[in-house]
């Protein structure tokens, strides 16, 4: 399976928010991975705060999530997930805002499948 476009992420179901309403350090972050990942809607984390997040389909049910980490400024939370978001397969956390891109390929290489991988690499 390809990478989703956003008009094909709209239709399985991810919301997009807009992002001019997104923290600025997400719209940042979200401008320096590329224009595969986008602001998806607001996601309630563990301790009740709400916050925008940054996904990408990878392709073949797995994505990735980015949000910022609760109370740690310059500081994300990286979720790997399989079934498009039904089962976390990986997750990282306090990850500085220079690292994201890095820890992202990181999980995709070690976690996903090697046809996956391929599709991730070449998009």
């Amino acid at each position: 399976m390809k990478n989703l476009t956003l008009e094909e992420a709209i239709k399985v179901g991810y919301t997009i928010k807009r992002p001019d309403k997104a923290p600025k350090q997400l719209r940042e972050l979200c401008e320096d991975l590329g224009p595969n990942y986008h602001l998806a809607s607001t996601v309630e984390l563990s301790n009740g705060v709400k916050d925008s997040v940054i996904h990408r389909v990878i392709g073949d049910g797995y994505d990735i999530e980015i949000y910022r980490h609760p109370g740690r400024s310059g500081r994300f939370i990286i979720v790997l997930w399989e079934g498009y978001g039904s089962h976390s397969i990986a997750e990282l956390r306090d990850v500085p805002f220079g690292n994201v891109g890095d820890w992202v390929m990181e999980l995709v290489t070690t976690w996903c499948p090697p046809d996956v991988c391929k599709e991730f690499w070449d998009n």
